[in-house]
């Protein structure tokens, strides 16, 4: 019944900006209840009754954790991410989230929607299982591409809460707890008091306050949320920077893929390599050189690409343009042939070419 509906939704959304309200403050209760009111004046009935269950088992969770650790540490110290665009674009910036994360032992917040740019769920990607299931555990160290190496402690002495010594963070640090939330909750935090709030998607038609590459002072911020296709700029770490590439690298390899991706990365490899893959060093080069976005982002200027915000759709895509027209893939061959001079003229080079993928 309509009345039954609207209980539930109200609980629903009590429930959800209460976990809100909890992650805005270490202790000062006046925030977290204007936290939590800002929430329910953002989150619709409709909205709330459109969630999926794991989103308030995922919230429920979080705000439990922020509570305790606020208790029993003084603070809740977390980065809220919410990736944007299509896969590469998504992975860099979690990759600098990630290892901001483990370098500092706070706790990763990913918002992973799909939309027009990439149409899958993380989940369909990589084993969250391998994550702790999403759910606030502490990351396994191992994956299909090599051990998480981001930190010389990696793996060793770490209990479940992903920090030694207890919740915690001791001399030595490791990401505390990945969470997976969608973007209906992820918008909740963008103007919540208590939280420090950077926007990348820095485009035409876009918003006019986000500013790419805003520095982040991660020394001074306990709660940080970001929206980003780009590699993050935070006080202690620049990870634009070549010197940071080690760190962001480590945070890839601690993701897992699932299995039907691993057959897809085997038939490459077993197509480009054949029986020489001791032979072969295999790099791959992802070039974006089409300026027509609507072949470019299938269905881009179709109805699902229509709701998009308005940093992701056609019009605000046509600012890549140019940078798209200055990118092509006869400069990634040049480059290559510098970082690779013993097999230029070689058959290696030729089996270079047949392996790009445009």
């Amino acid at each position: 019944s309509e009345g039954w509906r609207g209980v539930r939704a109200l609980a629903l959304r009590s429930v959800l900006c209460s976990f809100v309200g909890q992650t805005a403050s270490a202790s000062d209760a006046r925030l977290q209840a204007e936290a939590a009111s800002q929430c329910l004046a953002a989150l619709s009935e409709e909205a709330a009754l459109l969630m999926p269950a794991r989103t308030w088992l995922v919230s429920l969770r979080l705000a439990r954790t922020a509570a305790r650790e606020v208790a029993e540490c003084g603070s809740f110290r977390v980065i809220a991410l919410h990736a944007k665009h299509g896969l590469s674009n998504r992975l860099r910036a979690l990759a600098s989230a990630y290892a901001l994360a483990e370098a500092q032992g706070r706790h990763l917040i990913l918002s992973w929607e799909p939309d027009v740019h990439a149409s899958t769920r993380f989940g369909q990607l990589f084993d969250i299982r391998a994550l702790g299931g999403g759910l606030g555990a502490a990351p396994a160290s191992q994956s299909r591409f090599g051990a998480n190496s981001g930190s010389a402690h990696s793996g060793q002495n770490q209990n479940q809460n992903g920090s030694e010594g207890g919740r915690c963070a001791g001399g030595a640090r490791r990401l505390k707890g990945l969470w997976l939330l969608d973007g209906a909750v992820d918008a909740l935090f963008i103007k919540a008091a208590g939280w420090s709030h950077f926007d990348y998607m820095e485009v035409v038609g876009g918003d006019p306050g986000a500013r790419l590459y805003e520095l982040i002072d991660d020394t001074a911020l306990e709660r940080v949320h970001v929206r980003s296709s780009h590699s993050l700029r935070f006080k202690s770490f620049d990870f634009r920077r070549p010197e940071q590439m080690p760190r962001m690298h480590a945070a890839l390899r601690s993701l897992t893929p699932v299995r039907a991706v691993l057959k897809l990365v085997e038939r490459a490899e077993a197509k480009l390599l054949g029986s020489n893959s001791n032979e072969f060093a295999l790099i791959g080069a992802h070039v974006r050189m089409r300026t027509d976005q609507s072949s470019d982002v299938p269905g881009i200027d179709a109805e699902w690409g229509k709701r998009v915000t308005s940093d992701s759709g056609l019009e605000a895509m046509q600012s890549i343009v140019p940078a798209r027209q200055r990118c092509h893939v006869r400069g990634f061959i040049r480059r290559l042939r510098h970082l690779c001079p013993s097999a230029h003229g070689s058959s290696k080079l030729g089996r270079l070419k047949a392996g790009v993928k445009l």
